[in-house]
Formats: structure tokens, sequence, C-alpha cells
């Protein structure tokens, strides 16, 4: 059976693995934002590594990690206007949690953009990523350190539960990922700039940033179905248990409804609740934990970046408990912001689907 090689973060061991990337490996790094795992943007052979071990359909593409955007120029095909926006964008965000969807040139490589005209580039801010790329003297294609549509990895120990099997590098960084969510990924094509995939940078902050550009328009893209973007298939962030967003709803019905159905209704109702798990915001619904066979709060204090930096964590220790469902209450559809990430990573967790549950029950 395969086995991984673990490199405590030191310089020697940075050196080493980006050796391991130079002569075509796969390596496994924390950044910033997750665990990525990477190979040479320039090693077709080491590429498709990537998609085999993390079982990646070939229709979702890679980010292109490089240093600065001078080292990414190269691999794009932009008007002046498009170079415009990606240089005020560059010039705010980067490096950091922003990676940009453009024109591709001739140099990349079909399997990096999933055979369409896009790249995804991103300058990561996390010095060990920096240095795998000064040192390995190549861009560094990396999507997150996972199987493909299961939980993001923020933690080392999300690392080897996933590939502790598979012949790779692992660089182990005793700490947890800062901000624990993937990048914000916005597309620019002309004037149209497209937030295709929300994150710790926000669409307010796009705005601000490109203020004195006249004419642009910024929008968010609604979730869908696989597109020309990393990470945009509906099912993805998924736990090994049935996961559902849900509210909570007032059934009229029930106070027309016999005292046998009713009492039906609560005991179907009490039966599910006993087998699953509420992942609930700002406690706010702490008046019903005790109906759940355990309770989890993103932020009991309401804090928005705390709960990004503990949601792939929380789906991870819930995935190893005796409960065969996750219920995550649904506070942040239909808001700005932060909230609009947090929402689009619990809707792919929860594959899009919905459920509701009467407050009869509680009565």
């Amino acid at each position: 059976m395969s086995t991984c090689t673990i490199y405590p973060i030191n310089d020697a061991n940075i050196l080493k693995c980006s050796e391991n990337i130079s002569n075509g490996n796969v390596v496994i790094f924390p950044t910033e934002t997750v665990y990525g795992i990477g190979a040479s943007a320039l090693n077709l052979d080491a590429i498709q590594k990537i998609y085999q071990i993390k079982n990646r359909p070939g229709n979702n593409p890679l980010i292109m990690h490089i240093l600065n955007w001078q080292g990414g120029i190269i691999y794009t095909k932009l008007n002046p206007l498009e170079t415009s926006i990606v240089e005020s964008l560059t010039n705010t965000f980067w490096p950091g949690p922003l990676t940009i969807l453009v024109k591709k040139s001739s140099y990349v490589l079909d399997a990096i953009s999933a055979n369409t005209d896009w790249v995804a580039l991103r300058s990561p801010k996390h010095p060990v990523i920096r240095k795998l790329i000064e040192k390995s003297m190549v861009p560094i294609v990396a999507p997150s350190a996972n199987i493909s549509g299961k939980i993001t990895s923020t933690y080392k120990d999300h690392v080897l539960r996933y590939f502790k099997h598979t012949d790779v590098s692992i660089l182990i960084d005793e700490n947890p990922s800062t901000i624990g969510i993937e990048s914000t990924i916005v597309k620019i094509n002309n004037n149209q700039i497209d937030i295709v995939r929300p994150g710790l940078i926000t669409k307010e902050d796009i705005q601000t940033c490109l203020k004195t550009i006249p004419n642009i328009t910024i929008s968010h893209v609604h979730i869908s179905s696989q597109a020309e973007y990393p990470g945009s298939n509906i099912s993805h962030y998924t736990a090994d248990k049935k996961t559902l967003m849900f509210n909570f709803i007032s059934y009229n019905t029930l106070n027309n409804s016999s005292d046998e159905i009713t009492q039906s209704i609560k005991n179907v109702t009490k039966e599910y609740l006993n087998q699953s798990a509420i992942i609930d915001f700002n406690k706010k619904n702490q008046q019903y934990y005790d109906y759940f066979a355990a309770h989890v709060d993103l932020s009991e204090s309401g804090d928005l970046n705390e709960a990004l930096f503990n949601l792939y964590n929380i789906l991870h220790q819930l995935n190893t408990i005796d409960i065969k469902n996750i219920l995550i209450f649904d506070f942040w559809s239909s808001k700005d912001g932060l909230y609009k990430t947090i929402y689009d990573r619990l809707y792919r967790c929860a594959n899009g689907q919905h459920t509701l549950i009467p407050l009869e029950y509680f009565n």
C-alpha cells in the first residue's frame, strides 16, 4: 500500500518539496485559505496525477498559483480595459485570497483550464506556497487538498485522513489555515466582472477597489451546475452524512388535523431530530438544542469571520460522530457580504437541498 511522506515545515523540507514539484511529483501544502494539492503547471503528467489522486472530474479547472501579476501576464490574453481591471485588483488584493478568471494564452495547458478559454490565477500570501513557487521556478496548479466534492481541508488531520495512503509529499503546518475558506473568484470579461465564487473578499470590496474605472458592471453569479471555473459544482464540500439546509415553519394544517395525525407528525419529527445534528449561528436556535442528537454553532457571538474559519472543521467533526443527518440552519440566504460566502458553501454542502421542520413539534 502506498503511503505519504510527511515533511515538517522548514527551509530544507520546502526545498525538497520544490524539487519534487520540479520532478513531476505532487505536493500538498498549506495556504492562508485552505490546504492545496499541487504540481507543476508545465508538466501534463503531473497535472493529470492531481486529477487522479483527487478523483476530480476532468471538466473542473485548476487554479494556477503565481508570485505576482508580472509572472502571470504571459498566461493571459487581455484587452486594455481588462488589463486595467486586473492591475487594480491585483495591486489591491495580491498576494491574498483573490483568484482572477481571465482569457488564457496558448501557454496554458488545456488540462489546467479543462479545455475552456479561461485560466484562473492567484498569488497566495502564505510563505510556504510562495517559497515553493520561488524554489521550483514554475507556477503551481492546485485545487483544495481533499477528495473531489468532499469537505475541504483546513487542518493537518483533515489532509492526513484523505491522503495518508497516497504517494504524495505533505508539508504539514501545526496551525490551521488562517482564513479557512477558499478564495474569491472573479471572472473578468471586457467590462463585466462576475463573482463566480464568493470568498473573504466581497463584492463591496471589489466595488471599492474599482470605483475609478468607469462603465463596469459587478455582479454575483447564481449558484449553478459545473461551469468554467474551479469548484463550481452544485454538490461540493459534502459530508458523509445526509446534509440539508433547513428552516422552521408553522404548519397551520396541524390545527385542523386530528389528534392522531398531529401526534404522528410529532413522532416522525422527534425520531428524525434524534438522529440529526444542528449547525447553528449566533445561538439563534438555542432553545431547541435538546431535541437534536448534537448541536454546534459556527460562531456563538455572530462573528462571520469566525464562522468561516470554523465551517469546514465543524463538518469534519460531524463526519466522525454517530448521527445520520446534518441540518444547517438557513440564516444566510438573501444577505450580502460574507453571508453570501457562507451560504455558497453551505448550499453546495447540502447539494442545494432544503427541508422544513414544523414548530408545532415543540409545543
